[in-house]
């Protein structure tokens, strides 16, 4: 995952491991929108423009919560970021009623996601180089375990968005 906007937004594009886009994150947010609140609202699509799920920073007060949407708006996930005393946790709470755990040092972003205690992805923050750094951009490498449902990618892309947002709103505050 590439971030390609930093300004106001927080579009990423997804590459495969040559290099070829295999999808995009776009904000949907009016541009009055992202200025008094930031990005909030956010598609995941195939590079033909497909919808393959929507991310909604909703507000609330306190606790950082994001909703997970499959493209007909039915619910997919809820992800919250935990209150603990000694360190980050967030937790996804999927339709099905599993829930995903983030173990490691989650907004350094080296970080695991555990489904009923099997590893089923790994993600670490990769160097962007020095003039996409100077600019805030973010790059990630994910790795899915092969055996991991195409609905389950889906929620842990949506989850490194929303704990990138996250991080974002810390840096602001």
């Amino acid at each position: 995952m590439q971030q390609i906007t930093a300004f106001m937004a927080n579009d990423f594009e997804l590459l495969s491991a040559d290099g070829s886009v295999i999808g995009r994150l776009a904000g949907t947010d009016s541009d009055g929108s992202r200025f008094l609140a930031g990005p909030r609202k956010f598609e995941l699509r195939e590079p033909d423009g497909t919808p393959l799920l929507i991310i909604d920073d909703v507000p609330d007060f306190g606790l950082d919560t994001f909703e997970l949407r499959t493209p007909d708006g039915g619910y997919a996930a809820t992800l919250t970021k935990q209150l603990t005393f000694f360190r980050n946790r967030v937790s996804i709470k999927a339709a099905d009623g599993s829930t995903l755990d983030l173990e490691g040092e989650i907004f350094d972003y080296t970080f695991e996601i555990v489904d009923q205690g099997a590893v089923v992805a790994t993600i670490s923050r990769e160097w962007a180089g020095i003039s996409r750094s100077l600019l805030g951009h973010s790059r990630y490498v994910v790795s899915f375990d092969p055996t991991v449902a195409t609905d389950r990618r889906l929620l842990i892309l949506g989850a490194v968005v929303a704990l990138d947002l996250i991080r974002m709103k810390q840096r602001r505050a």
